[in-house]
């Protein structure tokens, strides 16, 4: 039966079986190369995810430093301000400005303390 099959085949099948028969180790090797690169690609894709996961990491330890940095902006705007104004380093300001506060409004508050309690000294009871 085979063999009539062969000889009653017409001539565009029997040349396509041919040739599917001679790429058989060709299909094998192209079948193991796709599934290296299918292999590759997934590899790949780990990878990416890895990746990622880390960048959204990284992106969030850079928004809480942003904010600190903000506050701390924040926080020295003034002192920044009168550095620029005066014409110097904002470590320098900063001293000069502690330095003011300690001897103006310690002595102060001192006073206001006195006054307190003679004020309440002298009120009758």
């Amino acid at each position: 039966m085979r063999l009539l099959h062969l000889f009653f085949t017409p001539p565009h099948r029997r040349s396509a079986r041919a040739i599917t028969l001679s790429t058989s180790p060709i299909s094998k090797v192209r079948a193991a190369d796709d599934e290296r690169r299918q292999a590759k690609r997934n590899s790949l894709a780990d990878k990416l995810t890895v990746e990622a996961k880390a960048l959204a990491d990284l992106r969030v330890e850079k928004a809480a430093v942003e904010g600190e940095r903000r506050a701390v902006d924040a926080d020295l705007g003034p002192v920044r301000y009168l550095a620029a104004l005066l014409g110097q380093a904002d470590e320098v300001v900063l001293r000069w400005f502690i330095l003011v506060v300690a001897l103006l409004l310690d002595p102060a508050a001192v006073l206001l303390l006195l006054a307190a309690t003679s004020a309440a000294a002298a009120a009758p009871q």
